[in-house]
């Protein structure tokens, strides 16, 4: 396929540059192929912008001198194109001649290598790992990594490495991208509420997660259980079996999770959970409401002990961490803690029980008591029986 190789360019002043050739030639430029450009890693400190400030008379001189070889020389594509990488100028001296970089003179040019392959040349763009790391920070958070201004570049580079390895994750999953400095300080002010949550938690972990050990996240080898939510499911059941708890009883959450709510913004985040002294404490962020509501104080209370359930699910399934954030995006551990966490409130055996003793009401007045019953909301209620007992 073929792409336009462009080079922008926007003349700019030279304060302080005594090298009148390199005077002349200060210039803010851009270099896309096609809808891509490949300037934007290679500005310096924070500004991950598209655009490159420098001199351009390195690159017109190394295209002057080299202009027969990036014309004729074909030997490179003997070469496979992994290997045209800048690094391997030692093994390939013939990159000084047809990668960018060989223009030098302290210029900020990217690793662009261009071999021509007869009536065509192919290019092959390295991106560096930063500006990989900072991509996908970037697009985890919904931004666009190539048009992300100054001052949002800056808060990146500043507070996503500050967070916690096992939070960075399900931060930049669930926070605010306008708001991440919220989000950190939220996550600061969690941490400590959760080790103080952890010990109103009358249940120690140890035992439970001893007995539990040999269902790895619950899931067997093959079959349909390989969908997390079969794990979750399958660790819940594993989980009440244990305890004697059957599933027509209630499930009494807050003996295993103490919870405390934190007031104020969040950044986007839900609630962080965190194991101290094999106790798990959950610090909650306020959950969303709307003035005068009716049952109000029931939906918060089905909210905070579903994420209650949601944390223990987590501390079970990664016994090796000491801390976690609640996400609201369904994929991997959250679609397990999920599953795991309505399944454990109310059973699927529990609630078809239920309905068989409701059968001959209005449904919708049975799912309002079979919920009630469990403590739960109606709409837990309604995903469990579309999921499992109508599936």
């Amino acid at each position: 396929m073929s792409a336009r190789l462009d080079l922008r360019i926007e003349w700019q002043n030279s304060p302080g540059i005594r090298a009148p050739e390199l005077a002349a030639t200060w210039a803010r430029y851009e270099l896309w192929i096609d809808n891509t450009c490949v300037t934007e890693a290679e500005r310096k400190g924070c500004d991950f912008g598209r655009s490159a400030y420098g001199s351009l008379y390195p690159l017109a001189e190394w295209i002057a001198t080299n202009w027969w070889l990036l014309q004729e020389h074909v030997r490179p594509s003997a070469a496979r194109t992994e290997t045209w990488d800048w690094s391997n100028l030692a093994r390939h001296p013939w990159l000084r001649w047809h990668n960018m970089r060989g223009a030098g003179d302290g210029m900020a040019w990217p690793n662009l290598t261009l071999v021509p392959e007869g009536a065509v040349t192919r290019l092959a763009w390295f991106a560096d790992e930063d500006e990989r790391e900072f991509c996908r920070v970037a697009a985890r958070l919904g931004l666009d990594p190539y048009s992300v201004d100054e001052e949002t570049a800056a808060s990146l580079l500043e507070i996503v490495p500050a967070i916690p390895d096992d939070l960075r994750s399900d931060f930049l999953d669930n926070s605010d991208s306008d708001a991440l400095n919220l989000a950190a300080e939220w996550i600061k002010r969690a941490s400590e509420a959760a080790s103080s949550a952890a010990g109103e938690s009358e249940m120690s972990l140890v035992s439970l997660r001893s007995e539990i050990a040999p269902v790895p996240g619950g899931a067997s080898p093959d079959g349909p259980r390989r969908r997390p939510w079969n794990a979750g499911y399958v660790l819940a059941r594993t989980v009440r079996q244990t305890l004697g708890t059957v599933p027509t009883a209630p499930f009494d959450i807050s003996r295993w999770v103490g919870a405390k709510a934190l007031l104020g913004p969040a950044g986007g985040l839900q609630g962080l959970a965190a194991v101290q002294d094999d106790r798990c404490g959950l610090a909650l962020s306020n959950p969303p409401r709307l003035p005068g509501a009716v049952g109000g104080l029931d939906s918060a209370s089905h909210y905070q002990a579903f994420r209650q359930a949601k944390a223990l699910g987590l501390t079970l399934l990664r016994p090796e961490r000491q801390a976690y954030l609640l996400s609201s995006v369904h994929v991997g551990d959250d679609q397990v803690a999920e599953a795991f966490a309505t399944e454990l409130l109310a059973p699927a055996e529990g609630i078809r029980r239920a309905l068989d003793e409701l059968d001959g009401h209005d449904e919708d007045a049975a799912l309002d008591a079979v919920a009630a019953y469990f403590g739960v909301s109606a709409l837990t209620i309604r995903h469990q029986v579309d999921n499992q007992l109508h599936s």
